[in-house]
């Protein structure tokens, strides 16, 4: 059986940790406004088990200064990849936005996972740049309206 719910930002740190921020301190994936109000996160559960997360900011966009949601901490564990939890994950989280009339969403994706999000509707909207300790991104958007 699968679902997907919201969670704490703590519950997310069992991926966050591994997938995005292996050989760093525990530290490293905890984010700023992991426990705003306006912040939520997600997870994708098979059979009881959390194989995906996704949280969203409310934020600036780095290009327009406008007010949406940015996804941050997307991952799914090695075991999950390439059975559609990312995509649902993301697909829930636009329904979760849209919902609320929210008229955008973006990230800062690595660029090995930009083919993914483009599949989903996302536009790259930068030059790459690098985030230090994690590597090369480049900021995507998508309306939702």
């Amino acid at each position: 059986m699968t679902d997907i719910r919201k969670i704490r930002a703590v519950d997310t740190y069992e991926l966050r940790h591994p997938v995005l921020r292996g050989g760093h301190p525990i530290e490293h994936c905890q984010f700023d406004q992991d426990d705003a109000k306006t912040t939520m996160h997600f997870g994708y559960y098979e059979n009881g088990k959390l194989t995906g997360i996704i949280s969203l900011f409310k934020t600036k966009h780095p290009n327009t200064g406008l007010i949406g949601y940015q996804i941050r901490g997307m991952a799914t564990g090695n075991e999950s990849r390439g059975k559609g939890h990312g995509k649902a994950l993301v697909e829930y989280a636009e329904s979760q936005l849209k919902s609320l009339n929210i008229p955008f969403v973006w990230a800062n994706a690595r660029t090995s996972a930009l083919g993914f999000y483009e599949k989903l509707g996302y536009q790259p909207c930068s030059d790459v740049f690098l985030i230090e300790g994690v590597g090369d991104h480049v900021v995507i958007e998508k309306p939702l309206r």
